[in-house]
């Protein structure tokens, strides 16, 4: 399959997490450009729940501002909507 440029899952999911793997030799480096800071994480608090054998890829206080961040656009976006909803019930009240 190789020759045709083609990779499996399994080597795909290794090359985007390999950085980020318990155990590994090495520094881990936050995955934000801008933050870049290398930083040691812990097996109770840095351990990806969606790929128990990984660390995030983020440093805690990136991850804490990504986070925050989702909840603020979940927020607008409940807003936006109901007042989208409000406009399209006052438009068809005229």
């Amino acid at each position: 399959m190789k020759e045709f440029g083609c990779i499996s899952k399994r080597e795909e999911e290794y090359e985007k997490w390999k950085e980020h793997l318990i155990g590994k030799e090495g520094n881990y480096v936050c995955s934000i450009p801008a933050c870049n800071k290398i930083w040691f994480p812990t097996i109770e608090n840095d351990v990806n729940r969606k790929r128990p054998s990984c660390f995030y890829k983020l440093c805690s206080a990136c991850r804490m501002k990504s986070y925050l961040k989702g909840l603020e656009y979940k927020e607008k976006k409940k807003n936006n909507d109901a007042n989208n909803q409000k406009c399209e019930l006052e438009c068809l009240d005229v």
